[in-house]
Formats: structure tokens, sequence, C-alpha cells
């Protein structure tokens, strides 16, 4: 209770360029920063104005994925029985704030949502 749990899922495909190791190693370093950064969130996120929001999938096709999947598990020959479905939303501000600060803010909003934000080194969150 009131404390918050980041986890993470790897699907991992050996065609990719990286291997396994060298992924999951990155990958913590980056979970290591972004720890860090949340102990030094401030309480409130400023006064902004949303410029545009943009979900990836749009509701109606991300329905559609839902109930296809459910169709499909739902068969008796189905090898499936559980399906991950998520979609990304793109919110642009005015002015910037810092993400992982807004990110704390949603926690309190999105009781029935996950939000995650990972900056690799060197690159934008």
């Amino acid at each position: 209770e009131g404390s918050s749990m980041l986890v993470t899922t790897i699907a991992w495909d050996q065609s990719l360029s990286w291997t396994f190791g060298k992924a999951l190693h990155a990958l913590q370093a980056t979970m290591r920063q972004v720890s860090s950064g949340v102990v030094k969130l401030r309480k409130e996120v400023p006064k902004t104005s949303i410029l545009s929001s943009n979900n990836v999938p749009s509701k109606k096709l991300w329905d559609f994925g839902v109930n296809r999947a459910l169709q499909m598990i739902n068969k008796d020959d189905s090898p499936l029985t559980k399906v991950v479905l998520a979609r990304s939303s793109i919110i642009r501000t005015s002015p910037d704030i810092d993400p992982l600060t807004w990110l704390a803010s949603l926690q309190v909003e999105g009781k029935n949502a996950y939000q995650f934000c990972l900056q690799p080194p060197d690159a934008p969150s």
C-alpha cells in the first residue's frame, strides 16, 4: 500500500542483433537510472496545456484486437491461454514537463492502468 513496483516483460527473438545478456544488462542499467530518478521527483506537476493526444492503436482498433484475441483463445484447439495487448499514448504538452514527475502524478489517477517510462542512456524518454 502506498508504494509502486516496476515490472518488465522481456520477449526475446534470437534474430536480434544484441545477445540476451547484453539486452538484459542494458535494461538493468536503465532500471537503475529510472529508480534513482524517482526519489528526486517533485510533488506537483507544473500547470500545463495538452497540445495533442494520440493513442496507438485507437480505442476502436484496440477493442477489435481484444475481441479477436478472445475468439482465438476460446477456440477448442487454441494453443493460446493469454494475450497481452497494449496501447501507447503520445501526449504533447506546453511547457515541457519531466516525464518521471508526470508519471508519478498519473500513479494517483490511473488506478486501472500501468504507467511506465524508460529512458535509455543518451536517448529521449
